[in-house]
């Protein structure tokens, strides 16, 4: 479910991506380089398999420790850097909104997603 339009980062949300990353708390700790691995990881996971990339948000999510309304405002300012979000963009995000929404963070969302929670890891 990428935000970005034809599958490309337009260099405004790259530079606003940058911007956040330097000023949000966010974002761990790393290197460009790491941090452009990872950006390359998680877009081929986007590209490979959408749905079981967004299937796997609210699980991520749920170990985001509160953060959820901060990482999504970091989403909405880079989709926005670029101008007015497409139609296609805007019902993306709305999507997301709901996954990043705090009020949805709850262990019972972790049974819904469709991976394996810690309890049946460790069941197993």
């Amino acid at each position: 479910m990428s935000v970005v339009r034809d599958n490309a980062v337009d260099e405004r949300e790259y530079k606003m991506l940058l911007h956040l990353r330097s000023e949000s708390s966010v974002f761990p700790s790393m290197t460009h380089d790491e941090y452009k691995a990872l950006a390359r990881q998680q877009y081929m996971m986007l590209l490979l398999d959408e749905d079981r990339a967004i299937r796997a948000i609210p699980a991520l999510l749920d170990r985001a420790g509160g953060s959820e309304k901060q990482a999504f405002d970091v989403i909405r300012r880079v989709v926005e850097a670029s101008g007015t979000p497409t139609l296609e963009e805007e019902r993306r995000l709305k999507r997301l909104s709901e996954l990043f929404n705090p009020a949805n963070a709850t262990p019972k969302r972790r049974s819904t997603d469709g991976f394996p929670t810690e309890e049946d890891e460790i069941t197993a």
